[in-house]
């Protein structure tokens, strides 16, 4: 990044902290997007005009731009053989550390084509090699690329991350790729829209989908962008922002680890590991417990057939440091819902058997009455022996009257024709 004319040489602000602050200026931001295309466009011709070269870095133009493909302007001067070029894009401060997509400086370039005279102009503006003179053995086995696509990315992933939609939108049109991933070393590799999505940011999600963002990308995780949406926070999820971002994720193709919508799911969806990067191992039960959405888990219970067990709730998650799916619904206080008839059905025993854990914690047997949930099961059964009562009754009531020996109904009385 430049200040799009010849800088002071004393003045060493970083060029990103230049973008960032541009970024944040709409006015500023819509007349360099301007000169940048302006820029690009007399750069992709097949006879460059200077002059509207010149005009454009004059306007405003970064002098840093990388062309589609992934090759800074100063590159293509280079590649062109043009050392005219070469000189408007140094006297317009262009970056001469910045590499192409193969980690090339400019410097790197001439030398690879021969190209004499710009080996010397860039030579004197202080050049240098980035690998040209390295041993290739202790280069990093990922090409470093540093540029202006780097940069403005960054601010892309820093708007996303902190800014306002505007931002986001100001940025792509200063060339931040909508595909943009995150490079901090260690981190999962999301990329912006993943980002924003987590953020259950419905207008950030649109803009980036709008500029050309993959629904379909996958983070370093494998995590889909319908994943990212359970990693909202528990305000966020399963709320009126979340259901926004679904759809329009959905009607896009995106997809996610749960095979279902939210409304659909299952207890046997809700029993699998929980499609977001945790420890591979906790059931989505936990998670939508521990993130207190009560209602959904519930809900999927009661349109079980057979309702939760002794083995779902002693399941331990070592993400949650080792507690069990009983000790998740004791912490959130709504221990209450599981001893219901809803949960167990018919089965008391398998319910009772869980009274010496529920004893042992104060805090469990305080959200528990035994003998009240022992009642309710005993009235499910009363009223399910009664319905398959009445469904045998119907049955019986249904069945077709005896036929005769010639195989028709016997539907009249017998007797002389016409009595």
């Amino acid at each position: 990044m430049s200040p799009r004319k010849p800088r002071d040489i004393d003045d060493d602000q970083p060029l990103e902290k230049i973008l960032f602050s541009l970024v944040g200026d709409a006015e500023k931001a819509a007349r360099q997007a301007d000169a940048d295309n302006r820029l690009i466009a007399a750069m992709q011709a097949s006879v460059v005009d200077r002059a509207a070269v010149e005009t454009a870095l004059h306007d405003g133009a970064c002098p840093d731009r990388v062309l589609p493909g992934g090759m800074p302007v100063l590159h293509a001067a280079v590649q062109r053989g043009d050392v005219d070029l070469l000189r408007l894009f140094i006297k317009y401060d262009a970056g001469l550390s910045d590499t192409d997509n193969d980690g090339a400086s400019a410097l790197d370039t001439a030398y690879r084509l021969n190209f004499v005279q710009g080996i010397r102009v860039l030579s004197d503006a202080g050049a240098p090699f980035c690998l040209i003179g390295n041993d290739p053995r202790y280069l990093p086995d990922d090409v470093l690329v540093t540029n202006y696509q780097t940069r403005i990315d960054n601010v892309l992933m820093s708007a996303v991350h902190k800014g306002t939609a505007d931002d986001v939108k100001r940025a792509l049109s200063l060339g931040a790729d909508p595909n943009a991933v995150e490079s901090a070393q260690g981190r999962a590799r999301y990329s912006a829209l993943h980002l924003s999505i987590a953020r259950c940011d419905v207008q950030k999600v649109n803009t980036l989908l709008d500029a050309g963002a993959d629904v379909h990308a996958v983070s370093g995780r494998g995590e889909t962008s319908l994943d990212m949406l359970w990693w909202v926070g528990a305000k966020d999820l399963l709320g009126a922002a979340w259901y926004d971002i679904y759809k329009i994720l959905d009607a896009r193709g995106g997809r996610t680890l749960f095979s279902r919508r939210p409304e659909e799911l299952t207890l046997t969806d809700l029993r699998a590991t929980v499609p977001i990067g945790l420890d591979g191992k906790t059931s989505a039960l936990h998670f939508l417990v521990r993130m207190g959405k009560m209602d959904l888990v519930m809900a999927a219970v009661e349109r079980s057939q057979d309702g939760l067990t002794r083995a779902d709730l002693m399941k331990r998650s070592e993400y949650y440091g080792g507690e069990t799916l009983l000790d998740a619904f004791v912490a959130s206080r709504r221990l209450s819902l599981l001893f219901t008839a809803a949960v167990w059905r018919d089965r008391l025993d398998d319910m009772l058997s869980l009274r010496p854990q529920i004893d042992a914690d104060p805090r469990a047997r305080a959200q528990v009455d035994f003998d009240t949930a022992a009642r309710d099961i005993r009235r499910y059964q009363q009223s399910e022996l009664s319905r398959r009562a009445d469904e045998e009754a119907d049955d019986i009531r249904l069945k077709p009257r005896p036929k005769n020996a010639d195989g028709k109904k016997n539907d009249k009385p017998s007797g002389p024709k016409g009595a």
